[in-house]
This record gives structure tokens, C-alpha cells and sequence, in this order.
């Protein structure tokens, strides 16, 4: 499986959206509130401007199938993946995350990876630890964190 990542653009701001309010997505996100539409493209257009974030549209075999975004803090860069609806269960997600965070470590430095995953995502948990990743004591109540340090 060869995925591959563009920068997400504001023409992707439609199919973002729609992958953001996916209700598993919504489920297994730390805010699991419905985005609205204008609230949507003020997001993005903010985080388009600014240097400390990253996102990325995932294409496999010339179709958008997801995204994956990071944002750097003084701690690490925090990682957010997400596949359409139409392509989970399809064994994607584990080499999307890994070409993701390969493509993160060479185009941005090597910064520790951060995740944080509700403790009832098992796929998410699965797919981290295989990836790597390391429980750490969380910040937050209600989601585990696991870190990924670089080699």
C-alpha cells in the first residue's frame, strides 16, 4: 500500500468537513460536538496560516481517503488522523499513520509524537501501539496519552 499527502487546501475545506462530523469520527474525537459548517472554514483558514500546524489530505490510489494533521508544541507535535468512512477496516490506517509521520519528520524536524485517544477507541489504540507509540500520563480526564519518540 503507497499512501501519499498533499497539503490540504481550502478546496478541500467540503471534504474535511464531512469527514470531520463522520458520526464515528465525532464519537472518537475529544470534542464530540458537530462542527458547524462557518465555524469549519474559520478553523481552517486559521490553521492554513499558521507555521506550528500541519495538514494533510491522504491519497491512495489517486483518491482522497483522509487526513492526518499535526500540531507543534513546546512538548512535540500533537497527531490527528482520520480515514473516510469508506475506507476503515481496510488495513489503511497503520501505514497512512507511518507515512504521515515519516513525511512530519522530514519536512518539520523530529519532534516527539503525540497522541491522545478516548480509552473506548480500541482501533485508535490498537493503531498507535503498533505504531509505536508509549502510554504516558495524560493531561487530560478523559483521554490516554501516548507519545512516539524519534530515533
Amino acid at each position: 500500500m503507497t499512501a501519499t499527502l498533499r497539503p490540504a487546501t481550502h478546496e478541500d475545506a467540503q471534504l474535511l468537513w464531512e469527514w470531520a462530523n463522520d458520526p464515528v469520527t465525532r464519537q472518537n474525537s475529544l470534542d464530540s460536538d458537530e462542527i458547524p459548517w462557518e465555524s469549519h472554514l474559520e478553523w481552517l483558514q486559521a490553521l492554513l496560516a499558521n507555521p506550528a500546524q500541519a495538514l494533510f489530505v491522504v491519497e491512495w490510489l489517486g483518491e482522497d481517503i483522509g487526513s492526518c494533521r499535526f500540531d507543534t508544541t513546546s512538548d512535540g507535535a500533537i497527531v490527528s488522523i482520520g480515514l473516510a468512512s469508506t475506507h476503515r477496516g481496510l488495513g489503511l490506517s497503520r501505514p497512512v499513520l507511518t507515512c504521515a509521520i515519516d513525511h512530519f519528520w522530514l519536512t518539520k524536524g523530529r519532534h516527539p509524537i503525540i497522541a491522545y485517544i478516548r480509552p473506548e477507541n480500541t482501533p485508535s489504540l490498537r493503531l498507535f501501539t503498533a505504531c509505536g507509540f508509549k502510554p504516558v500520563d495524560s493531561d487530560l480526564s478523559h483521554a490516554s496519552r501516548f507519545i512516539l519518540m524519534p530515533d
